[in-house]
């Protein structure tokens, strides 16, 4: 299961934190690449039907330079 895909039903109504942690490959991400896990940290506001998500996803990719 992906961890990046959040369930707003379990959610508290107001807002909430979330965290999420997942492998690269587990993304469609080249593990060659991609080498770690893919790290998000997420506010989430609720609003009757509407959800606002603010946050920053995080992770450590190794490639070659192309100039070099």
């Amino acid at each position: 299961m992906n961890h990046f895909i959040i369930d707003l039903a379990t959610l508290r109504p107001n807002q909430d934190r979330v965290e999420v942690e997942e492998p690269a490959r587990e993304l469609g991400l080249d593990d060659a690449e991609w080498r770690g896990a893919v790290r998000g940290v997420f506010r989430v506001e609720r609003s009757g039907e509407s959800a606002t998500v603010r946050g920053t996803v995080s992770s450590s990719v190794h490639v070659e330079c192309v100039r070099c």
